[in-house]
């Protein structure tokens, strides 16, 4: 297997400092092997108790958090709205300050803003008819 190193490690590693192990990790965006490897170990496990101890959550229904994702949706859309409102209005006047602007232009920002605020409510549409079908 090829290691790659730069000079200094090539140094480091030609005065034993370190080992090839240690570039490797260190190549890999690792600084201290040691961290690393206490880390590994503490991640196992974790691993290996949560393998062995199953523990199975039911919940009994979810509208407490149907109720709450209404709602931040709701937040998110009143401000889409407004910033598709002011985005909107903000691009309409500049391509109305400028030379050559054209009624077609200001239609299709019309058209563009329209849609991306449209695709907030049919994201949602398409998410309940999804859930119908399956």
């Amino acid at each position: 297997m090829k290691l790659v190193m730069n000079h200094d490690q090539y140094l480091e590693w030609k005065y034993g400092s370190k080992t090839t192990l240690d570039i490797k990790l260190e190549n890999l965006g690792i600084r201290n092997s040691k961290e690393f490897e206490r880390q590994f170990v503490i991640g196992i496990a974790v691993a290996f108790f949560i393998a062995n101890h199953p523990t199975i959550v039911h919940a009994v229904n979810s509208d407490g958090i149907d109720d709450l994702g209404a709602t931040f949706l709701s937040y998110i859309r009143k401000g889409g709205r407004w910033i598709a409102i002011i985005c909107a209005s903000v691009e309409i006047i500049r391509s109305g300050m400028k030379k050559g602007g054209s009624a077609s232009e200001i239609g299709q920002i019309v058209i563009k803003y329209s849609l991306l605020y449209a695709s907030l409510y049919i994201i949602t549409w398409i998410f309940d008819q999804i859930e119908k079908v399956f």
